[in-house]
């Protein structure tokens, strides 16, 4: 019996090391389609993201109106919102254009805000980074990472936004909550799978709700965090729903008012 869990482990450790030295072969990629806006795969995801204990759980829900009182009817706590907007080519190019120094010159950012910029190699990952950005910068969430993101901040904690970035795109690990969300087969490989028939022209940011402010997160933005409103003492946690609904009114849908978007709530459980 001893011979063959020391086969096997010798057999899974060989597995796990090809792996990895794939992964840095120039010519294989990791695959990161597109996530459907689809508050239950969202709710996956933040499960495979996180290892909270048995009373505590995160779920996702559709807002289908930016209305404050709408929330009420969601269990839990509202700890931030997940926004797919539609994004034109002139913004995408303005923001991919900036230069490396600049970005990195961001690595301080809003209440040092844990930030990782969406580098090329990511692809469409824009849903599971706005996921990682609401995890890691809400205190009770990141509270209770799971294995993979606990070792990818354990090693790049300390690094540049585009640098957290380039090694997200070759994190095994993460790649593969990404992929066993999106789709049950893996994207590892010199052959690319074949596109599917849709143009992906929707982009997600999370807006975090703190206790007195908003903070906006797109992984595409060199800015970086964005520190949207700061609310007064006498608000409630209501007035900064409010707020947060504001920014999602005025900044990214009042110039696309033709254009569909999605918009989802994150909702912290105790059970």
């Amino acid at each position: 019996a001893s011979k063959q869990q020391q086969t096997n482990f010798d057999l899974h450790t060989f597995c796990m090391e090809t792996s990895q030295a794939l992964v840095h072969h120039p010519k294989v990629h990791l695959r990161w389609p597109a996530l459907w806006s689809d508050p239950s795969l969202f709710t996956h995801l933040f499960a495979a993201l996180l290892q909270a204990p048995a009373d505590v759980s995160v779920s996702c829900f559709d807002v289908y109106a930016l209305d404050a009182s709408l929330f009420s009817s969601f269990p839990g706590e509202t700890m931030a919102l997940l926004l797919a907007f539609p994004e034109t080519d002139e913004e995408e190019v303005a923001k991919m254009s900036v230069s490396d120094s600049f970005i990195d010159s961001r690595a301080s950012t809003e209440d040092d805000a844990y930030f990782i910029f969406q580098a090329d190699e990511l692809e469409n990952a824009c849903g599971t980074l706005a996921a990682i950005h609401t995890v890691l910068n809400c205190p009770p969430l990141c509270a209770h990472l799971g294995d993979a993101l606990l070792e990818f901040t354990a090693q790049h904690g300390e690094s540049s936004p585009r640098a957290r970035g380039a090694s997200l795109a070759k994190s095994l690990a993460l790649n593969q909550v990404h992929c066993a969300v999106v789709a049950p087969y893996d994207y590892l490989g010199e052959e690319e799978p074949e596109e599917p028939e849709m143009v992906v022209d929707h982009h997600f940011v999370t807006l975090l709700l703190r206790e007195r402010d908003v903070l906006l997160i797109d992984g595409r933005d060199p800015a970086g965090p964005r520190l949207q409103h700061q609310a007064s003492e006498d608000e409630t946690d209501e007035s900064v729903l409010e707020l947060a609904l504001r920014v999602v009114r005025e900044q990214f849908l009042s110039s696309r008012a033709d254009r569909p978007f999605a918009l989802l709530s994150v909702q912290s459980l105790i059970h």
